[in-house]
């Protein structure tokens, strides 16, 4: 098991967050895209090197947003019951029956990795990024369904 999941379940699991590993990352990459990114064609994506770093759609502003200490608020308040948790390019993901009480000082990322949370119903996305100075975003598309 990665030493990064490991690391972020060690901290979710101390403030009483159950969680269990799952083996379905790319699934939920895809369909992050599909969500967050539907709007935009190949070439658009290719532009941003959005295969690289899906959060690319922030930060050359192709989909609304808040960043940065707006975006942890945002996600601080958000009243969040399932979601998951996952990593670019990695298949396993954590999943968490109630992440209420989870908050954005809880989660983080180390080297060259980006973190993506959704809702079970992708209504919402809190991503951190590697880039220091980029992020964290926090979206919740008009066009979504869910809570």
């Amino acid at each position: 098991m990665d030493s990064l999941v490991m690391s972020q379940i060690r901290t979710l699991n101390a403030k009483g967050i159950q969680t269990e590993i799952l083996q379905n990352g790319i699934e939920l990459q895809q369909k992050w895209e599909e969500v967050f990114a539907g709007n935009l064609s190949k070439g658009q994506k290719q532009k941003i090197l959005f295969k690289i770093c899906m959060w690319h759609i922030f930060s050359y502003e192709k989909m609304k947003h808040i960043s940065g200490q707006a975006a942890e608020g945002a996600f601080n308040q958000l009243k969040k019951g399932k979601c998951f948790l996952f990593f670019h390019d990695a298949e396993e993901t954590i999943f968490m029956e109630n992440a209420n009480s989870v908050k954005a000082k809880d989660l983080h990322v180390h080297g060259q990795t980006e973190l993506y949370m959704v809702d079970g119903n992708f209504s919402w996305t809190f991503v951190l990024t590697h880039e220091a100075d980029l992020g964290p975003y926090f979206c919740k598309p008009d066009n979504v369904g869910g809570e």
